[in-house]
């Protein structure tokens, strides 16, 4: 315990420097910048709001209960985490949008839908929050020693053992996850597009649509190279301070990793009461998060109207559903191209970088604190900021030096894999970190007496011991960038549109048939990705244990 206070402490310093710096960047940026990023903040409050109760109610009744339907759960919210936002968006406009079947019933305001404006867009982040949030803490409820629960069973009821020594130590997964939610709310404008609501990002992505930043119609007031400056400035100084903070929490959960102590089975509350609360929580979470949306786009899919003589007939049909959904793949054949050209360009490019800055601070060369001002950055720069600042490097003017980057702007898809891979990066780190942080110290110092450099180390050691976790690393990384819509619409090159562009401009013309099926053909492409990443995991792990017993 002392230990990992001492390791806390030496985050604070820098922690605090940094928030300090991010307030004297607040106050320099203009107020209708302030304003922005306070929607944004009100975005994030609201989404956290919904998604930390679920997610961490879920991560106990996973991790610390035997409850009937816990492993669908967690399959569950691993596959709802890589679902773009967008098909969320869509998902939930057929429940509780216009013409959905529950509007009727959760009518808030009195002749109109549920989700709309501010409602809308706080529910769908924060229905959408709840995977991250629930994941992140049940990973970290799966290094508590079980010795010290059992120890506290002797004076404590179940309860209280949940509450004293089980909880205390998903902080710092809920941090995590709740950075990650942040990010999110403040980077992505699938969304608040829909509902209109004025976030940062979004003022940043209609006005690059409309070609008025720094050059203004009369009379309006566009958003300056200053204001975007200024604006990401205190957004990379929220995340890195918070990120910093995180670190100190999560140093000591990443030491007892690498030191890959197993404490054996793991402890957890078995009784009739238990397995009672925990299915109601896991039912409670797993029917509105993942099933209900799901459930709707299928069920929105296979409606079908028919004119009679007494009228129009609404009926609907499972053989129109499932031949919508399986035909959407070859009637947006080209959008599927172009995202898997994209994406797995992007998910190159970012695993690519990231091995390399992972093994650098596994082995020393690099400090942690550089990685979390890197990932902050990236986290914390909106979609279209970066389509932006991409556009005024690559578009360059006929007698510019940098002429030759207007050819690879105008003529390729450079743009958006850079922009892709960007998003990407941060979960690219995080995945590719977590088993390089892995490798044996004992091997590693081998290598190196045996005359092996830093990069034969990495290449002819490290990559191939660790090669399952990181093909499921690039296969999770293409499927986080090919969600992105805010960058992407802005900087792909005519005849180059993804299948989450054609989802996102399809969905401002409502949530209709053909649309649900394509965003439920979506959500089984994700669900088959994280199914072969999952793969890939228990690949690598059955191989690094097999290692660690030699």
């Amino acid at each position: 315990m002392q230990d990992a206070c001492t390791t806390r402490s030496r985050f604070i310093p820098p922690a605090a420097a940094v928030l300090l710096a991010t307030v004297v960047a607040g106050t320099l940026a203009g107020p209708r910048v302030r304003g922005l990023l306070a929607h944004s903040g009100w975005l994030t409050a609201g989404a956290l709001a919904i998604c930390v109760p679920l997610g961490v109610l879920a991560a106990v009744a996973i991790e610390k209960t035997n409850a009937p339907g816990r492993r669908l759960l967690w399959w569950g919210l691993i596959g709802w985490m890589f679902v773009p936002l967008c098909v969320q968006t869509a998902a939930w406009q057929t429940v509780l949008g216009p013409g959905g079947w529950l509007t009727g019933w959760g009518d808030a305001a009195g002749g109109g839908a549920w989700l709309a404006g501010w409602r809308g867009a706080v529910w769908v982040h924060g229905m959408a929050g709840v995977a991250w949030v629930a994941v992140a803490p049940a990973a970290a409820l799966r290094t508590v020693d079980p010795a010290q629960e059992e120890a506290a069973l002797q004076d404590n009821k179940p309860l209280g053992v949940l509450r004293r020594i089980s909880l205390p130590q998903t902080a710092p997964g809920v941090l995590a996850g709740a950075l990650w939610v942040a990010a999110t709310c403040v980077t992505e404008i699938s969304a608040t597009d829909f509902f209109q609501v004025r976030t940062f990002a979004e003022e940043v992505y209609t006005q690059a649509a409309l070609g008025a930043i720094d050059a203004p119609a009369p009379g309006a007031t566009g958003l300056t190279g200053g204001d975007l400056g200024g604006g990401v400035a205190v957004l990379a100084g929220l995340f890195a301070g918070g990120g910093l903070l995180a670190a100190g929490w999560l140093a000591p959960l990443l030491a007892e990793v690498r030191s890959q102590i197993s404490w054996g089975g793991a402890w957890r509350w078995d009784d009739p009461r238990a397995k009672l609360l925990g299915g109601a929580v896991c039912l409670a979470v797993l029917v509105p998060v993942v099933a209900t949306p799901a459930v709707s786009l299928f069920a929105k899919a296979g409606v079908e109207v028919e004119q009679t003589d007494d009228g129009y007939y609404r009926g609907w049909s499972a053989a129109k559903a499932a031949g919508l959904v399986a035909a959407s793949p070859y009637r947006h054949r080209r959008e599927v191209f172009w995202s898997l050209v994209i994406a797995g360009g992007a998910s190159t490019l970012a695993v690519g970088l990231a091995v390399p800055l992972a093994w650098a601070v596994r082995t020393g060369r690099l400090p942690v604190g550089v990685l979390l001002v890197l990932g902050a950055a990236a986290l914390a720069t909106p979609s279209p900021v970066l389509a932006v600042w991409l556009i005024k490097l690559l578009n360059q003017p006929p007698d510019s030096p940098l002429a030759a980057l207007s050819w690879w702007y105008d003529h390729t898809v450079l743009a958006p894999v850079v922009v892709q891979a960007v998003r990407a990066g941060p979960l690219a780190l995080l995945l590719v970190g977590l088993p390089l942080s892995t490798v044996p110290a004992d091997i590693i110092s081998a290598a190196r007496s045996d005359g092996a450099g830093w990069w034969s180390t990495l290449l002819r050691i490290a990559v191939p011991m660790r090669l399952p976790a990181l093909a499921a690393a690039w296969l999770l990384a293409l499927v986080h960038a090919g969600a992105d819509a805010g960058a992407t619409l802005l900087v792909a090159p005519p005849g180059a549109a993804t299948l989450t562009m054609r989802t996102f401009s399809l969905l401002h013309y409502g949530a209709q048939d053909d649309v649900a099926a394509l965003c439920l053909a979506l959500l089984l492409g994700v669900a088959a990705s994280a199914a072969i990443a999952a793969a890939c995991l228990r690949v690598g792990r059955l191989r690094a244990d097999t290692q660690r017993l030699r």
